[in-house]
């Protein structure tokens, strides 16, 4: 297993300041190379912070049929309590996407709130419906492979990563549920990165982390053979 240690300032800074220096497409590029990995192993560096355990479970995560949604990962989470296998979906958009907004890493608590609130707003309506149709597709109930256990009793949940800061309220939560209507699912788990990463920094004053990013190492090694000067 090959690590690599996350710039933590650089990452906000690429992604919340949407910095002048970067080019049109450079954003869309670095998602498509590093992004899932990114969202996925930030998630598991929150998970094993709260003394959980983290296991990605299958890259593939669909209702089983040719035709059906698909999402990209079942993740198992692992407390003293109980099992939980969330089917997750995730949106890297930043304030480079359409309808993007920038924010400063030296923002202050205020503006955080505002921007909280403006970006769940953006996501999800009254009652907590999900606006976006990238995103709805984390409430179709999704099969999961049979060395899990028996589907129908394991304990299901819909996970969306975002990159954007975001809560309801405007709270720093990272991590957090709001309550949903659906014939499946009762709750609808959120985790942002992007207050994750603050935290990280602000909060508990690291300016790096180590995290495992295996589809990265196996695209860079093919850049390194192709692109040899």
């Amino acid at each position: 297993m090959q690590f690599k240690t996350l710039e933590l300032r650089r990452l906000l800074e690429f992604f919340d300041e949407a910095p002048s220096t970067i080019k049109k497409g450079d954003a869309t590029s670095l998602v498509s190379v590093f992004g899932e990995d990114l969202a996925l192993s930030l998630f598991e560096h929150y998970i094993k912070s709260t003394g959980s355990v983290y296991r990605l479970i299958s890259r593939v995560c669909s209702q089983k049929s040719k035709k059906g949604k698909r999402l990209d990962a079942w993740i198992e989470v692992k407390d003293q309590n109980d099992i939980t296998y969330y089917q997750t979906e995730i949106k890297n958009w930043s304030a480079h996407a359409i309808g993007g907004k920038k924010i400063s890493i030296n923002a202050k608590e205020e503006e955080l709130k505002k921007h909280r609130i403006e970006r769940f707003e953006d996501n999800f309506s009254l009652g907590n419906k999900i606006k976006k149709e990238g995103s709805k597709k984390v409430l179709i109930e999704m099969k999961l492979s049979e060395n899990a256990g028996r589907d129908s009793e394991i304990n299901k949940k819909p996970l969306l990563i975002f990159w954007d800061a975001m809560h309801p309220s405007g709270k720093p939560d990272s991590f957090f549920s709001i309550d949903i209507k659906h014939e499946k699912f009762s709750k609808l788990y959120v985790f942002s990165m992007s207050s994750y990463v603050r935290d990280l920094l602000f909060a508990k004053n690291l300016k790096e982390i180590e995290i495992n990013m295996p589809d990265v190492n196996r695209r860079v090694e093919w850049m390194k053979n192709i692109l040899l000067s």
